[in-house]
């Protein structure tokens, strides 16, 4: 595996979770992910059955969101990339859900795993970094929701 330099540092929130929780044994793993882009050697995981549990969940939350009367915005709308002065790195991820009724959103992460530390930090991460990145977001009183299966 070769890596090829990443212009800037750059961290996804899940992998930030994932130090926070201590559920990374490796930190140079982290490190070298942050710093390098690479090709991934192939695993046992099945990224496709993943994918469809993961959209089924993401298609019953949002109808059932939908009923209650919210505005819905899903993964890609939510994506967000943040540095500055005082980042070391950039910030990236992409909560699941943001939904808005009123004045009030929720940031709402769908998981079809096990339940893992990790979880609860991703969404305190994505309740921080949202209003700092989105403007539809700043002037919402935010709570953050897990989804599991």
């Amino acid at each position: 595996m070769i890596g090829v330099p990443k212009p800037f540092p750059s961290i996804w929130v899940t992998w930030l979770a994932r130090l926070m929780a201590d559920e990374i044994q490796c930190h140079w793993a982290i490190w070298f992910r942050t710093r390098y882009n690479y090709e991934k050697l192939i695993s046992g995981f099945d990224l496709a059955k993943w994918n469809a549990s993961h959209q089924d969940l993401l298609r019953s939350r949002v109808a059932d969101l939908e009923t209650e009367g919210c505005a819905v915005f899903l993964e890609g709308e939510n994506w967000f990339e943040i540095a500055g002065r005082s980042f070391l790195v950039k910030v990236s991820g992409k909560p699941d859900i943001v939904a808005m009724v009123g004045d009030q959103g929720f940031v709402e992460d769908c998981k079809t795993g096990r339940r893992k530390h990790s979880d609860f930090y991703q969404v305190l991460i994505y309740l921080l970094l949202l209003p700092v990145s989105h403007p539809r977001y700043r002037r919402l009183s935010l709570a953050g929701r897990l989804i599991y299966r």
